[in-house]
């Protein structure tokens, strides 16, 4: 008679390491002044990486965008809101920088609100964090 008890014990650690391991994904960010107009989004993932993020920006509307890179997806001035739809996202860390018009100051900064948002691997649960 064969042992049956170490081939299931191999397959159940298997699975857990392999489908709930794909599934935990730790991202954190930052936000901060990098110049006297600009501001840099650092964002960095531990574990799986999402494979579609999206960074949503809300900022005072007395401010305009000049530029970004990555290049912004959608941006509504009236609302003061930029989004990016960042693909492909790797493990690591990722940074975004934005430049506006006007000079921001470090209580115009903290006016500036930013948040990631993603589907959990393995779910279709939705993600969302506000960044420091």
């Amino acid at each position: 008679m064969k042992r049956k008890g170490p081939y299931i014990s191999t397959f159940v650690a298997f699975f857990l390491l392999f489908f709930i391991g794909t599934a935990l994904c730790e991202i954190e960010g930052r936000m901060e002044l990098t110049g006297k107009n600009a501001i840099s989004i650092t964002l960095k993932t531990k574990g799986t990486s999402p494979k579609t993020m999206i960074l949503l920006i809300n900022y005072p509307k007395d401010l305009q965008i000049k530029g970004a890179e990555p290049k912004i997806s959608q941006v509504i001035p009236q609302k003061g809101e930029a989004k990016w739809l960042l693909k492909g996202f790797s493990h690591g860390k990722k940074r975004i920088k934005v430049e506006f018009f006007e000079a921001i100051e470090k209580k115009t900064l903290s006016k500036i609100k930013c948040k990631i948002r993603y589907k959990e691997r393995g779910s279709d649960r939705i993600i969302e964090k506000t960044l420091p």
